[in-house]
Order: C-alpha cells, then sequence, then structure tokens
C-alpha cells in the first residue's frame, strides 16, 4: 500500500483468500530504506512491506514473551497480526481489506494478558 493515501500500489501482490494485511510498500518519494554503500534512500516494492509485518509480528512475539515467560503460539501472533484497520478502497484486493495498525494490535494483545502494555514497557 501506498503510505501516504494507503492506497493500493500498482504493482502490490494482492488476493482477497491469500493476503491477510496490508502494509505499507510505496510512498512518494518512497519508504526510507538502506541503500548500498551504506547510503539510505527512497525505496519501493514488497520488499519494503515485509520488514515493517515481521517487525510488527516480533513486537507483539516479544511482548507476550516477555508477559508470560514463554513463547506465544503462532496462531496467537497471526491473531494479532490481523488486527488491522479496515480501507474501503483496499476492499476486494485483501482479506477484509486491512492494513496494518499497531495501536489496534496492542489492544488485541492485550486481551491475551491480565497486564497492561504499559506495565511491561514503560
Amino acid at each position: 500500500t501506498n503510505s501516504t493515501t494507503l492506497a493500493r500500489c500498482s504493482f502490490s501482490n494482492y488476493s482477497v483468500t491469500l493476503v491477510d494485511i496490508a502494509a505499507p510498500g510505496c510512498a512518494n518519494p518512497g519508504i526510507h530504506s538502506t541503500l548500498p554503500s551504506g547510503l539510505y534512500g527512497p525505496m519501493s516494492g514488497t520488499s519494503m512491506a515485509t520488514p515493517i509485518v515481521s517487525g510488527a509480528a516480533s513486537l507483539v512475539w516479544s511482548y507476550l514473551k516477555k508477559a508470560r515467560g514463554t513463547a506465544p503460539p503462532a496462531a496467537e501472533i497471526e491473531q494479532v497480526l490481523q488486527e488491522g484497520r479496515t480501507i474501503s478502497s483496499l476492499q476486494g484486493f485483501f482479506r477484509e481489506g486491512e492494513v496494518l495498525d499497531l495501536q489496534k494490535m496492542g489492544l488485541k494483545t492485550q486481551q491475551f494478558l491480565a497486564k497492561p502494555y504499559s506495565d511491561l514497557c514503560p
């Protein structure tokens, strides 16, 4: 998706049965990314969206593991990641037409625990 307008990029992979949630993969002028020779600059593509979703999954996994003292099951991580924000322009392209929403993910994660997030990560 385009992180400025939350529109689907022309080159996006999409499927209402195979893609659960969208993440920014293009923007104008681009997603700030690492480049060869230790530089940074604008880039676009699924390679920009993938680390955003992976990072979100890592945050959820780490938070639940710290709270419980044991690694959470993969199904629980998947359930939390699917807590997205519905964007009407994305409906019909992705399951539920949702884009990754860390705030909603945090609230869903708290439902699995008795402790609020602020008690674990001040």
